[in-house]
């Protein structure tokens, strides 16, 4: 079986949390378990640190966007949960729908899945 390969997408709110704030690093640290658990080869992370979850001017967001664009393999992109997606169901609705045009999947770490 050939393992499947995943990104992993985190983000932080306060402008406190920066990039070695354990909230981050926590989550990062729950979608490598994930990916551990069901098989995924993580093959980049992207952070956004300080960042509100109702923008979508977002640097790591958009440098995995930018990623996954040149991809031609389906990726599973790993976020802990919902709310480090988005802060509004239908900003959330749209970024992984972002990610379905370019063929790849948005996979919250703390919801079982089917993968």
């Amino acid at each position: 079986m050939t393992k499947r390969n995943a990104v992993i997408y985190c983000r932080v709110a306060c402008a406190s949390q920066m990039a070695d704030d354990p909230a981050l690093l926590a989550q990062e640290k729950e979608c490598r378990a994930y990916a551990a658990t069901h098989d995924l080869t993580v093959t980049s992370i992207f952070h956004d640190a300080g960042i509100s979850g109702l923008r979508t001017d977002r640097p790591g967001w958009q440098d995995m966007m930018q990623c996954l664009q040149k991809i031609t393999t389906p990726h599973s992109v790993l976020v802990a949960d919902e709310t480090r997606l988005a802060r509004d169901n239908h900003l959330s609705g749209t970024l992984q729908h972002e990610c379905k045009q370019l063929g790849h999947t948005v996979v919250f770490a703390n919801v079982p899945s089917a993968l």
